[in-house]
């Protein structure tokens, strides 16, 4: 992405080198600047683009690394992702913050750069707001995988605060 915006702006002078790049901002207004090309100028208008995005990073295409609770980029199918949303998540594609491709039969959708996940402030913003929630569906997923290995016994699903945990995220959506 950077290196794109850096060929189309400086191609011409012959030679790329990191004034240029600094002078670009670098990474995070990259991010921000692309970004801001794909949503509307309107204050209203943003703010309900926004909330759709939301709605479509917050779970599907991130989470939280429960290994070191840094951002991670997740892989969503796109027929998961809120319709609304498709428009934005296409622009975004377009734009090369996000890939789409096909993997068993299913169009998928993924962050390209992980650095999107803390450059985009807005996102940056909802993960941290939504990451006890994410970090406690993580963990879900995990015991759900763990349940079935485990042949649906219901003394091991019981066990601990597995179910707990799940009524209590299943409460706050």
């Amino acid at each position: 992405l950077t290196l794109a915006r850096l060929y189309g702006d400086y191609a011409s002078t012959g030679r790329l080198n990191r004034a240029q790049y600094d002078a670009m901002g670098g990474m995070p207004r990259v991010v921000a600047s692309t970004v801001g090309e794909v949503l509307s100028a309107t204050p209203d208008e943003r703010t309900e683009q926004l909330a759709l995005l939301r709605s479509a990073f917050i779970p599907w295409l991130a989470t939280i690394n429960p290994d070191n609770d840094q951002p991670l980029r997740r892989v969503a199918r796109y027929a998961d992702l809120p319709t609304d949303s498709h428009t934005l998540i296409d622009a975004l594609v377009e734009k090369r913050l996000l890939v789409r491709d096909e993997r068993d039969g299913q169009v998928v959708i993924e962050v390209a750069l992980e650095s999107l996940l803390r450059q985009w402030d807005e996102l940056a913003g909802w993960l941290g707001e939504e990451r006890h929630n994410l970090s406690a569906a993580d963990d879900i997923e995990r015991n759900a995988a763990a349940w079935i290995a485990h042949d649906h016994n219901p003394a091991w699903l019981l066990a601990g605060s597995r179910l707990t945990d799940a009524e209590t995220l299943s409460n706050t959506a």
